[in-house]
C-alpha cells in the first residue's frame, strides 16, 4: 500500500471514528430523562453581556424537563450559598414534566460565582445545569 494510501484510509478512519462520537455523544444528550436550563441573565430588562454585574443580587429562572418527574429542584453558588428554586409552572413529581422555575434572590459575592441548578428525577438521578455569573 502506498503512503498515500495509507494516510487516506487512516484520515477515513478518522473522520469516521470522530463521526461516530460525535453521534453518541448527541444520542445521550437527547435521551437524557431530565433536562434543566438556564434562561440568559436580565439585568434592567436587558441580557446582561457576558454576565458580568454590579448587582449584589440576581435572579435566576429557566426551564425543567423530565420523563419521570422531579422531587427536588435546587440551586448553589461556588462562593456560598444555595437554597430551592421555585416551580412556576408544573409540580413535583409530576410525569412528563415540562416545568418553568425561578430563583427569587441569588447573592453574588465580588469575582466568579458559579451557580448550579440542579433537578433530581424520581430515580434518584441528578441534573445539573451551570451558569457563572461576574461581580465586579
Amino acid at each position: 500500500m502506498s503512503g498515500r494510501m495509507r494516510r487516506t484510509s487512516e484520515l477515513h478512519f478518522l473522520v469516521v471514528l470522530l463521526l461516530t462520537m460525535f453521534c453518541c455523544t448527541m444520542a445521550f444528550a437527547y435521551n437524557k430523562e431530565t433536562v434543566v436550563s438556564i434562561d440568559p441573565l436580565m439585568l434592567n430588562n436587558k441580557i446582561a453581556e457576558d454576565n458580568v454585574t454590579s448587582e449584589k443580587l440576581i435572579f435566576l429562572s429557566g426551564s425543567v424537563a423530565s420523563r419521570p418527574g422531579i422531587t427536588s429542584l435546587t440551586w448553589r453558588n461556588s462562593r456560598g450559598g444555595g437554597g430551592q428554586a421555585i416551580l412556576r409552572i408544573g409540580n413535583y413529581k409530576e410525569p412528563n414534566l415540562n416545568g418553568k422555575w425561578f430563583i427569587g434572590a441569588i447573592p453574588l459575592m465580588y469575582g466568579k460565582n458559579i451557580i448550579t441548578v440542579t433537578a433530581r428525577d424520581m430515580k434518584g438521578v441528578r441534573s445539573p445545569e451551570q451558569i457563572i455569573v461576574i461581580r465586579d
